[in-house]
């Protein structure tokens, strides 16, 4: 049975494309993102900002195991490489993904405007590493966000070796505290802890889903996200 139309005044196979898409997030929502075998191979993978934001929206804090693994073999990563080098393996999947996207593009012309967001962020990293050199600029750095996963990954590869292995530490910091968070997730979740208050752990899925995968802005704003639900922000657990 054919799940497209020609009566559409969508292009057929884009109909094809959305509805596999929404299958898959479904699948996803409903049973997958309690499976190992996903677990694993979101481990090399990641969902792009769009379909990051719709499993945000759907799946919510249900995602803390998948996220608490993942980020338990990316700080295993970080601290399994040659400290005398910055290029440890948690890059890989950046690497992997620059890779795709440059075959990729040999058969066709970039997205014009994702085309247009990479070249700004190019000609900022720069000027972001010249302000990480500074103390006022690196003590604002530790008290934000962070950068998500992808673009870490982009500015350490043009960042000189102590800088790169400044931004690693920094990594390995927030990646520590989120872990503790999740730790104090799961212990919350125990019927005899219940009546413990509740925090920043409960949010912590959010944190490291801004982090692997990242999300696109909100329709309508003019930052994307909300304040403190930055990609591993700091927070008292694991920061001290």
């Amino acid at each position: 049975m054919a799940t497209w139309s020609y009566a559409s005044s969508v292009c057929p196979l884009c109909q094809v494309q959305r509805r596999a898409e929404r299958v898959h997030l479904r699948w996803f929502e409903i049973e997958n993102c309690r499976e190992p075998s996903t677990w694993f191979r979101l481990r090399e993978a990641a969902y792009c900002p769009r379909h990051a934001a719709v499993i945000r929206d759907r799946a919510g804090a249900e995602l803390s195991a998948l996220f608490e693994f993942l980020t338990r073999e990316e700080l295993a990563r970080l601290r399994q490489g040659d400290p005398r080098h910055a290029r440890n393996g948690w890059r890989e999947p950046w690497q992997r993904w620059r890779g795709r996207r440059a075959r990729r593009e040999k058969g066709s012309p970039p997205c014009p405007a994702c085309e247009a967001g990479e070249v700004a962020v190019a000609a900022e990293i720069h000027a972001f590493l010249d302000r990480l050199r500074e103390e006022e600029g690196r003590r604002g750095y530790r008290e934000g966000a962070g950068l998500c996963r992808r673009h870490l990954a982009q500015v350490a590869e043009e960042a000189d070796e102590a800088l790169a292995r400044w931004l690693e530490a920094d990594l390995e910091e927030r990646l520590a505290g989120a872990l503790e968070e999740y730790r104090r997730y799961f212990h919350l979740l125990d019927y005899r802890f219940r009546h413990e208050p509740r925090g920043r752990e409960q949010s912590a899925w959010l944190r490291s889903l801004l982090y692997f995968w990242g999300l696109p802005e909100e329709p309508g704003s003019g930052e994307g996200e909300e304040e403190g639900t930055g990609p591993l922000a700091p927070g008292e657990a694991g920061r001290g």
